[in-house]
């Protein structure tokens, strides 16, 4: 039997308890406090976990929190951990999760938080609530949280009862929350501190900047004009006019135009504080444009003001990649320039990985930073081995590839593809084969891998019936590791009804498909691995077009074209889909199931209950078909399709 101590019971010994399985101590911290506290894990999500990663992330009144890995150390059955905040913290979090950082125990998405309070203890710090209104309504998926946007703006309402001069701190934030959310009541209470705002006596420039940024958030574009108008005439080579300059320049097509108005602004302003980050963004666009156009001297020269070397190198590698002919059986545009571009694309993150300290975002912690640029490194120097293979040097293209495919963090089949083609060239068909024959096992095939595969072996073993044999074999055994991966997957939770209309204008309710097994597919058209998944999932949904007792729904959300259903309607009409498409407009459905990120994809069973989740796209028709085909059979308890009758 559990003895459970009551909430000041335990206050008394150690502190604070934040949910059930954590207790923070101090009671209640000051900004410089050292934090100690003290994790269960039983009954979370990390109960059968032997290895739990903590981050603590110190959140400021603005801007994004600052991340700190906590080492772990057993104490008892519980585990201890221990960290310093700094004069700036407001608020804090702690997430704790597996070592892969698959699993995640962010107290029931409630968040394990703690407000920071006064020396004195008398009450909580200026800028606490306004940093837990920024968690709630705008970041807090960096902390495994979901957008609460309601919750955000009760925050802000404190922020401003505790602390009214927090108002020019917090209400443009604070606008925008109220507007977004079409809070009727919060937008009463903006316009209200706006107009106390406009009648300021001594306004200064950053008062009418925040009060026409407020106008802008509310959608009064003629009061925000008004504003506009007169910090011009004020204020020469103020704010408002440095706006001004720069959408000029974002307006112009013409790029020889846009360098004279990027060298313009940047004389014009050039005692302006933080005016980098101005000419940084700018900059950006005159490198596209140049790129484009195959002006190299211009490309590299308006690089070198951008601020991020993390946005330096995807800009290279993606120019590179375009001029590399984007396939082994394509031909280059200009592989010279393209090496060049790759090449200094991996100098550069080789160069950021060395010194992580160096440009480390605030809200990442040192190892997701080099997770990160690792996986980018990775994926840049797949570009890198296509351009040095197309050189001619191909064992050294194959020595990048083979490195890209062991160690990146993520690896599409194309990449898989290019090492088998390297490999043969290199090191012959019997390795290649062996190669080949050991991705089928893994389900990590795909078509041109599996075409590859059959070439060799036939060529060694001379008999296609031998061949066919033994790929059925290989598939069949990967098939069946696959649904014993799946089967300890699966999970058994209500899904969330809804109501949404298809593009035809008809109500479709997932309440009235009870019986059936229905999977559901979040997308949108701006989304590349949702559009990438489409001709699989259209394979899917022809091989069960006869089957009444499964249903196929594409929900289209977080939509960014402004007429949503033209959008929608113009690219599954141009595509020939015949998928059925619901459009979630508002953004709920994909908030009811805690969608993070598209494609997501449930299946759920005859019973209205979610037994999987899929996210992301690897790239590989042929395992995400394989994929939705075992979840289908195992939510239903019947054998699925034969997938060899899909059309190629």
């Amino acid at each position: 039997m559990r003895i459970l101590l009551t909430l000041s019971s335990l206050v008394l010994f150690v502190g604070t308890m934040l949910g059930q399985n954590l207790i923070v101590s101090p009671e209640k911290p000051s900004p410089g406090d050292v934090i100690t506290f003290t994790y269960d894990k039983d009954g979370t999500p990390l109960a059968k976990e032997k290895s739990i990663a903590a981050i603590a992330y110190l959140c400021v009144d603005e801007g994004l929190p600052n991340a700190i890995e906590v080492d772990l150390k057993a104490d008892g059955s519980k585990l201890k951990g221990q960290f310093t905040t700094d004069e700036k913290t407001r608020a804090i979090f702690i997430v704790f999760k597996d070592h892969k950082e698959e699993l995640v125990d962010n107290n029931g998405d409630k968040g394990y938080k703690t407000k920071m309070y006064t020396a004195d203890k008398s009450q909580v710090v200026k800028g606490t609530y306004a940093s837990l209104a920024n968690v709630y309504g705008s970041y807090g998926s960096i902390m495994e949280l979901q957008r609460d946007q309601a919750k955000g703006i009760k925050y802000f309402q404190k922020e401003l009862k505790y602390y009214p001069e927090s108002k020019e701190d917090v209400l443009s934030a604070y606008a925008s929350m109220a507007q977004r959310s079409k809070d009727e009541a919060a937008i009463a209470n903006v316009k209200e501190l706006l107009a106390e705002l406009k009648g300021k006596k001594k306004a200064t420039e950053d008062d009418k900047m925040l009060a026409y940024r407020v106008s802008k958030s509310l959608k009064d574009d003629d009061g925000a004009e008004a504003i506009a108008e007169k910090l011009r005439k004020k204020y020469k080579k103020g704010e408002m006019v440095m706006n001004d300059d720069q959408q000029a320049f974002y307006k112009e097509n013409d790029l020889t135009k846009k360098v004279a108005l990027f060298e313009a602004f940047k004389k014009k302003y050039a005692k302006v504080e933080k005016l980098d980050n101005w000419l940084s963004s700018m900059a950006y666009r005159l490198v596209a444009g140049a790129g484009q156009k195959g002006e190299w001297d211009m490309f590299d020269t308006y690089l070198t003001y951008l601020t991020s070397a993390n946005q330096k190198a995807s800009m290279l590698n993606n120019f590179a990649w375009g001029l590399s002919g984007e396939a082994v059986d394509k031909e280059a545009k200009d592989i010279v320039q393209a090496e060049k571009l790759s090449k200094q694309s991996l100098d550069l993150l080789k160069k950021e990985m060395e010194d992580l300290a160096a440009s480390k975002p605030e809200y990442l912690t040192e190892k997701q930073w080099k997770k990160r640029l690792k996986g980018s490194y990775y994926m840049y120097a797949d570009t890198y081995a296509l351009i040095l293979y197309k050189q001619g040097k191909k064992e050294e293209a194959l020595d990048y590839q083979e490195k890209v495919c062991s160690q990146a963090g993520f690896v599409g089949g194309e990449m898989y593809e290019r090492l088998a083609i390297f490999m043969e060239d290199v090191k012959g068909g019997e390795v290649t084969e062996a190669f080949l024959s050991e991705k089928i096992r893994e389900n990590n095939a795909t078509a041109a891998m599996k075409q590859q595969h059959r070439r060799l072996f036939l060529a060694h073993n001379s008999l296609e019936q031998a061949y066919d044999k033994y790929v059925a074999g290989l598939e069949k055994e990967a098939s069946t590791k696959f649904k014993e991966e799946l089967i300890a997957k699966m999970i058994e939770e209500d899904a969330p009804d809804f109501r949404l209309l298809d593009l035809n204008g008809q109500e479709v309710s997932l309440d009235d498909m009870k019986g059936k097994v229905v999977i559901l597919d979040f997308w949108a058209t701006w989304c590349g691995p949702c559009k990438a998944s489409f001709p699989g999932m259209q394979k899917m949904v022809d091989l069960y077009k006869d089957n009444d007792k499964v249903a196929f729904l594409f929900i289209d959300t977080w939509e960014s074209a402004k007429d949503k259903e033209k959008a929608v309607s113009e690219f599954i009409n141009k595509n020939e889909y015949t998928f059925k498409v619901l459009m979630d407009k508002k953004d709920e459905v994909v908030a009811k199931y805690k969608v993070e990120g598209i494609p997501t994809k449930f299946v759920l069973d005859g019973n209205g209950k979610i037994r999987f989740k899929s996210v992301g796209f690897a790239g590989n028709d042929e395992a995400l078909m394989t994929e939705m085909n075992l979840m289908i059979e195992l939510a239903s308890g019947k054998s699925g399709v034969d997938l060899s009758k899909a059309d190629d």
